[in-house]
């Protein structure tokens, strides 16, 4: 059921930090429709068994407003810091962005996220963990697809597996 009136434009909401939950509730008692895109944290981690999912664009949600009826209280809203503005002008978010974000989503609003994808040889650069900074070739996935095999020069040929989310296309400054 679509609850957006005709009037009504999609706006990105700043929250308080950690409080995009707090913000959307405020907003939703105001009668706003709500779009919180969450991601899903790696199973792995420590933070995943007290939180399994966080907000997509940590510190953003988004609000559909009515600008002449909603404005000042959504602004005002529990947890919200202020709607994205230029100046004193609020900017609306394209319709094509919204519908983009609500197809990625599942019902429990977690958004897919395509995995990056390499070519076999290609040179990608490690961005965190024990080796950020190296450079290597990458030479597959591994079945889990959360594991990637990197080649590196620097240990004579050594094969390295990452983790996917630590790994980027290498671009030369």
């Amino acid at each position: 059921m679509n609850l957006v009136a005709a009037d009504n434009e999609w706006f990105a909401i700043q929250t308080r930090v950690s409080s995009e939950k707090i913000a959307e509730c405020s907003l939703q008692q105001l009668g706003s429709e709500t779009m919180l895109p969450l991601l899903r944290r790696d199973p792995k981690s420590w933070r995943t068994r007290r939180n399994p999912t966080k907000a997509l664009f940590p510190g953003y949600l988004f609000a559909s407003l009515n600008l002449a009826t909603q404005l000042r209280a959504a602004a005002h809203a529990h947890g919200v810091v202020r709607v994205v503005s230029a100046g004193e002008r609020p900017l609306p978010v394209a319709p094509p962005i919204i519908e983009s974000l609500r197809t990625r989503m599942d019902a429990s609003g977690c958004v897919a996220l395509d995995a990056e994808t390499f070519r076999r040889g290609e040179i990608v650069r490690i961005s965190a963990g024990p080796f950020e900074g190296w450079h290597g070739v990458f030479d597959g996935r591994l079945g889990d697809t959360e594991r990637l095999v990197i080649l590196l020069e620097t240990l004579h040929q050594g094969r390295l597996i990452v983790d996917a989310e630590w790994v980027e296309r290498y671009t030369a400054a």
